[in-house]
């Protein structure tokens, strides 16, 4: 209980953080989109998609999906073009079947200036909540952060506009990860 009110004091300016990751905020927050959910995965949490609450996770975007019309983006971004790969297209698959748009862009393969800033997991919640995860130095997920602060969500909306116009969808990913099969394979600009 007394955790539950120290969230809620925080909430009243506008912030919100707990230890480790969260997996019921996300869901709870999906579940209440009305719009919008903006997601943005990078390596550290690839591992989740074969966990349970990934696939709770999934149903629920779905259902907001079917239910509500509610436009679902995920953008994976990826440390280096050796992660296109077939499980990533498995994956892409698997959530585009759900009519979750998805799209995929490689760091070092980005313009200069989208190679700049943060490049942590966020997801946001009808332009209007950010639901962010923080990891330490050996990417393990230690901190997950909800902010209602429109000077943060407003960076975090541009920061993923930006990332999702230069990301490539599944069928240009579906070419590159065939290109690699085929030994034509272009890893990483430098």
């Amino acid at each position: 209980m007394t955790r539950v009110i120290g969230h809620l004091a925080d909430l009243s300016h506008l912030s919100t953080d707990c230890p480790g990751e969260n997996h019921d905020w996300m869901i709870t927050l999906t579940r209440a989109a009305e719009r919008s959910v903006y997601a943005i995965t990078t390596s550290v949490d690839r591992e989740f998609w074969n966990s349970e609450p990934a696939g709770r996770y999934l149903d629920a975007q779905q259902e907001a999906i079917d239910g509500r019309g509610v436009r679902v983006r995920r953008l994976f971004l990826l440390e280096s073009a050796r992660e296109l790969d077939d499980r990533l297209l498995r994956l892409c698959e698997e959530q585009e079947l759900r009519r979750i748009d998805v799209r995929a862009a490689v760091l070092p393969e980005l313009p200069p200036h989208l190679q700049r800033g943060t490049t942590d997991d966020f997801v946001l919640y009808d332009e209007e909540v950010s639901f962010e995860i923080e990891q330490d130095l050996r990417d393990v997920n230690v901190r997950t952060r909800l902010t209602a602060r429109q000077d943060r969500v407003r960076d975090r909306l541009r920061r993923f506009r930006e990332l999702w116009d230069a990301g490539m969808g599944l069928r240009e990913l579906e070419v590159r990860v065939d290109a690699e099969e085929d030994g034509n394979w272009i890893v990483d600009r430098d």
